[in-house]
Order: structure tokens, then C-alpha cells, then sequence
């Protein structure tokens, strides 16, 4: 790899998180919440998707680790193809920095963020909670696609199901996740003395996730909800504090891909690679591979078509039929049918959608319309006078902004609409539906009494 070019795009990919963050933060000084500002949380986690396989990869060349990937066939990725995928990350961060420091308005105070959630809305949400989480282990359990074991084997089972079964399991494993965060955030808004009761379920989960297969990433997403909601309910956090806690997640969650890949005993040259081959550089490698292909294998769907991905999302497949296409299936379904077969998947992007369409300029615009969004949220949700509702509802776009990097574009707001959505709406019609049941009953026993 050209050192001189990849050095100066190491340079912009860590400036450009460090300026927006700097500048989102300094305009909040007095907000309990600045050091979760969703565009910084954002431009964070895209330096992690930039910024660490190039430096992975810079180092595999000078011989220091390897990068090992199957689709390369054990070689590694064309410098050419490295650096384009890096230019169109550091386009879409300058694109969304750009547009959410523009767009962003709001004003909160700390005192704001302590409304205390009753008791009947508490209770609508565990009812909700617990309600959805239930349905779902029973549902998996039922087609015996549980997420424990090979997880592989489950989403096979889940594929060869029926249409209709498909999509409700795949509709409730979601909502599964942001029940788990509304949970999470209700609780701590409730009584923030249950931190550490909390803590200890998120911990059980978190070693289910290591020992028996299970999600590692809806456990690392809890974490990461309790952190927020201890932020903004719990006392304050300080920043060296908080940026300790975030990078021992971050290596946590790298190592726990280390020891389920299979390894009996790890030693320190398998951490090292671990630490090189890992979420976030797969979903580079992804970038660069069909950065490869375009010239002699392009990718089989039109770059006008992937600009109805997120819309189409929201629509059943039974009404859109042949046109509804998800462009992660179709990448692996396309170029690696065998590992598609078995039910295995790769991610996508705001990247990779760009890399198949117009490149860096595309990436600029694709990651504007994300900040035109995210300050769009940040402006409704945190403005005057919050409500826990409208606190979970900005702590679950912070948590899930990521899947705009490994999913697509507009994912979080799509996913927003179909997962947490009716959760909401769950909640706010039991909020009315139980008082009223409750006054009838007495009505009724003090009728029989009379």
C-alpha cells in the first residue's frame, strides 16, 4: 500500500470524528447528555469501520499480523480498492458532519432528563417487554431456530420456514432488541438505584452470548443502552471515565468474537488477529471486494434501484413481490452461493451502496441525508421538556446509528418504524386502556357491595 496516501487518509478519517465530536460537545456544555451527542456516537463508530482494517491491513503489509480473509483466497485486498473504500468512508463522515452540525437546534437541560416515569407507564412497558420477548423465544422455539447453538443452522431453519413465518420471527427477534433497550432506559427513568440489578441480566447475557453461541451483538447493544440510560438518569459520568468504559466495550466485544470462533486455549498472536480480523474490518473487506468486481462482475442490481431499499423495506414481500431485493442478500447470494446456502450472510452499507453507485460523491450525499437525520432526531427528541419516551427514543437511535454502516443507508429510521414503533404505540394504549379497566372494576365492586 502507497504509505504516503494511506498515511494522509488515516490523518482525515481521525480528524474528522474528533472535529465533530469537539463541536458538538463544546456547544453542550452544560447538557448531561453531550458525551452521547448521536452525531458524535455516530462519526465514533464510523471511524471504528474506517479507520481500524486500514490500519489492520497497513500493518498486515508491513508484516505485522494478517489480515486473512476467504475472499481473497488468503491474499490480500488490492491497495487500490483499500484506498477507495477508505475515501468514500471519509466522504460520508465529512457529508453527515456537515449536515448535523448544521441541522442540530436543540437545548437541554439536566433537570430535563430526570422527569421520573411513573408507575403506570412502568408498567405498561414491562407488560409490553416481557410480552414480546416471550412471544419471541416461544416462536423460535417452535420452528427450532433458537438463537442459541450454531447460529448459522437457525437462520438456515428460519429460511427454508414459510413466507409468513419468516417475516413474524424476523419482525419479533427485532423488536426483541429494542424491547430489551426500552426496558432498560424505563427502568433506569423509573429507579435509578436498579442500575446493578440491571447490570448483573445484562452480564448473564453477555456470557450466554460467549459460552453457548448466542447474540453477541443484542448483548454488547445492551450494555450500551445501560451506559446511556446511566448517563442520563445515574450521576454523571466524566468523560475519561466514559471513554474507558466504551473502549474496554469495544475490545470486549472483539474479543468475544475471538474466543466463539472456537479456540480452546488463545494465545497473543490470536488475540492480535482477532483484534485484525473482526466486525468492522469484514465489513470494509466487503467495500473493497466489490469496489473489485465493478469493472469485470459488477454488482446485478442498478445503482437507481438502491435508492428504494429503505422505502421498500416497510412494505411486505407479499405485496412488492420480485422487486423487493435486500442488497446484502443478493451480494452473497450472488458471489458466495455456497456460503449463502449453508446461511451464512454479509453486510453492506452506506459504503458499499456507494461504491456500486457514484462512489465518493455519492458517499457525501448518503452520509448528508444521515445527518439531515439525526439532527432531525436530536431536535425533536431532546428539545424543551423530555419525557423517558422521548429519552428511549434518542438513546435507541444512538445505540442503533451503526446500522446505517452494515446495513444501508436509512436503516436505523426503517428499522425504527418496524421494531420500536408498536412497541410505542403498545405503550401508550395500555397507558389508557389500564386506568380505565381498573376504575371500572371498582365501579363493578362497589355496585355488587352496595
Amino acid at each position: 500500500m502507497p504509505l504516503l496516501e494511506t498515511t494522509w487518509l488515516l490523518l482525515v478519517l481521525a480528524a474528522l470524528p474528533t472535529a465533530v465530536t469537539w463541536r458538538a460537545v463544546q456547544s453542550r456544555q452544560h447538557c448531561a447528555f453531550r458525551w452521547l451527542d448521536l452525531g458524535a456516537v455516530f462519526m465514533s463508530i464510523s471511524f471504528l469501520y474506517s479507520f481500524v482494517p486500514i490500519m489492520g491491513i497497513l500493518l498486515a503489509a508491513r508484516g505485522v499480523g494478517n489480515v486473512a480473509d476467504a475472499r481473497f483466497h488468503g491474499a490480500a485486498a488490492e491497495p487500490n480498492t483499500v484506498l477507495t473504500a477508505g475515501w468514500c468512508y471519509a466522504a460520508c463522515m465529512a457529508g453527515f458532519g456537515g449536515a448535523y452540525l448544521s441541522g442540530r437546534r436543540y437545548s437541554m437541560s439536566r433537570q430535563a432528563t430526570r422527569l421520573p416515569m411513573t408507575w403506570k407507564s412502568f408498567r405498561s412497558v414491562l407488560i409490553i417487554g416481557i410480552s414480546v420477548k416471550v412471544a419471541n423465544v416461544i416462536l423460535r422455539a417452535s420452528v427450532g431456530a433458537d438463537t442459541g447453538g450454531d447460529y448459522l443452522s437457525s437462520y438456515l431453519t428460519l429460511r427454508e420456514s414459510p413466507l409468513l413465518l419468516q417475516q413474524a420471527a424476523s419482525l419479533l427477534g427485532a423488536m426483541d432488541i429494542s424491547a430489551t433497550i426500552l426496558l432498560i432506559v424505563s427502568t433506569l427513568a423509573y429507579r435509578p438505584t436498579l442500575t446493578l440489578p440491571v447490570a448483573g441480566l445484562l452480564l448473564a447475557q453477555a456470557q450466554i452470548a460467549v459460552v453457548s453461541g448466542g447474540s453477541r451483538m443484542a448483548a454488547t447493544l445492551g450494555v450500551f443502552a445501560l451506559l446511556a440510560a446511566r448517563v442520563t438518569y445515574g450521576r454523571r459520568i466524566s468523560r475519561a471515565t466514559l471513554s474507558a468504559l466504551t473502549f474496554f466495550g469495544v475490545v470486549l466485544f472483539l474479543l468475544v468474537g475471538v474466543i466463539r470462533s472456537g479456540s480452546a486455549n488463545i494465545e497473543t498472536h490470536e488475540l492480535w488477529n482477532g483484534l485484525q480480523n473482526n466486525e468492522f474490518s469484514s465489513v470494509f473487506l466487503n467495500a473493497t471486494d466489490l469496489s473489485a468486481r465493478q469493472a469485470d462482475d459488477p454488482f446485478p442490481m442498478a445503482p437507481e434501484s438502491m435508492y428504494l431499499v429503505d422505502v421498500l423495506r416497510m412494505v411486505p414481500q407479499q405485496v412488492t413481490g420480485a422487486i423487493k431485493a435486500d442488497p446484502a442478500v443478493t451480494y452473497v447470494s450472488t458471489y458466495y452461493p455456497e456460503y449463502w446456502m449453508i446461511g451464512g450472510g454479509l453486510a453492506f452499507g452506506v459504503v458499499a451502496e456507494s461504491i456500486v453507485g457514484y462512489g465518493a460523491v455519492e458517499a457525501f450525499l448518503r452520509g448528508a441525508v444521515i445527518g439531515i437525520g439525526a439532527a432531525l432526531v436530536s431536535n425533536v427528541c431532546l428539545r424543551g421538556t423530555v419525557s423517558a419516551m422521548r429519552m428511549f427514543v434518542h438513546i435507541w437511535f444512538v445505540i442503533m446509528c451503526f446500522q446505517s454502516l452494515r446495513y444501508s443507508t436509512l436503516a436505523p429510521a426503517t428499522l425504527f418504524v418496524i421494531q420500536s414503533f408498536p412497541l410505542l404505540i403498545g405503550v401508550w394504549v395500555l397507558d389508557g386502556l389500564v386506568p380505565n379497566v381498573v376504575m371500572r372494576t371498582k365501579r363493578e365492586r362497589a355496585q355488587l357491595s352496595q
